[in-house]
């Protein structure tokens, strides 16, 4: 399998508007709302121009396990995963 680029970068946060509005003005990204709220998740994407979703945030909801374990503000506890853009998934599946 070969990785090309880091895809995004999945953060949990206490306070999903302030985090958002610190990316989205120290990164000059745009943000619109995550598809997971169909689900009901909080949360918020922020995209950069080329229109890539590359900054994921998650609500920290107390009553989802979500982000059991992670304290944001806390190191890098924060981070609840990073994902990569692949290309040859089947073959190395099959490896």
């Amino acid at each position: 399998m070969q990785v090309s680029a880091i895809d995004h970068v999945n953060i949990i946060t206490n306070d999903l508007d302030a985090t958002s509005a610190f990316y989205a003005q120290a990164l000059g990204l745009e943000r619109r709302d995550s598809p997971a709220a169909a689900m009901g998740f909080q949360g918020a994407w922020l995209y950069d121009s080329a229109d890539n979703a590359i900054v994921h945030l998650m609500w920290n909801d107390p009553a989802r396990d979500m982000g059991e374990g992670h304290v944001p503000g806390d190191k890098t506890a924060a981070i609840h995963h990073v994902a990569f853009r692949c290309a040859g998934f089947e073959a190395a599946k099959a490896r």
